[in-house]
């Protein structure tokens, strides 16, 4: 399972590459466990140009120029590829290719990972932010022989 700091570094790299550029092609290969219906995938995130990837909690958010978002959490198994024009990966459930010839593939051998349209943020202290967020209380330890 990827854990957070995984997520971190994987959405800056993805966003080295993909930020700026627009997608031209989405495939779904295995929308069984999807959220939402494949041809709304398709229809919302085809065409446009991606602004940025970046994480929120446990996703990777692919936030795109029109201000539209998708989600992408990779579950226990579930692992990211960059590919050049075509992907051959197994286990594909999503493929999205780009106009640099670039593509990025979301794979799973059990099929949990996933993607999501307009996903929502949770109202959560954020596990890596190092900032009081005001939404816990400090606790103080004493610790007595």
């Amino acid at each position: 399972m990827s854990e957070l700091p995984d997520i971190d570094v994987f959405s800056a790299n993805l966003n080295s590459i993909f930020a700026g550029k627009k997608v031209v092609k989405v495939k779904v290969v295995n929308g069984n466990k999807l959220k939402d219906k494949p041809q709304d995938i398709i229809t919302n995130v085809q065409g446009k140009t991606l602004k940025s990837i970046y994480r929120s909690g446990k996703e990777m958010r692919f936030e795109f120029k029109d201000g539209s978002l998708l989600g992408m959490h990779l579950m226990l198994t579930g692992d990211v590829f960059v590919f050049d024009k075509e992907n051959d990966h197994n286990s594909t459930i999503i493929e999205f290719h780009f106009n640099n010839g670039k593509g990025l593939a979301l794979t799973d051998r059990m099929k949990n990972a996933n993607v999501k349209l307009k996903p929502e943020d949770k109202d959560a202290v954020e596990a890596l932010d190092k900032r009081p967020t005001g939404k816990t209380q400090s606790t103080i330890f004493y610790f007595t022989k």
